[in-house]
């Protein structure tokens, strides 16, 4: 659990709490790894990949939405900020 906390930038029992609560719902199964006991892996149930997926959809038709009522200008302004968001994440990457 220590991974993933770090990797959402929580405390361990936090993510503790959470991966209970989705385990619990259905939405994700733990299994040990038979190679190191002390490491649990954490995986996805098909009706997390479902509700993922839901969200997407409806995530997309939001944004669409949104961004139809934005003129050229505000279009061509948005794709140069989304442009600057993609080489500042690129050099910190390296």
């Amino acid at each position: 659990m220590g991974a993933l906390a770090d990797a959402e930038h929580v405390k361990a029992p936090t993510m503790t709490r959470i991966v209970q609560k989705l385990e619990a719902e259905g939405y994700i199964v733990k299994k040990v790894m038979e190679s190191d006991r002390r490491n649990t892996v954490v995986d996805y149930t098909s009706k997390a990949w479902t509700a993922l997926e839901k969200s997407r959809v409806n995530g997309s038709r939001a944004l669409r939405n949104k961004l139809s009522v934005l003129s050229s200008k505000e279009h061509e302004t948005l794709l140069d900020a989304i442009i600057l968001l993609k080489k500042m994440l690129a050099s910190e990457a390296e």
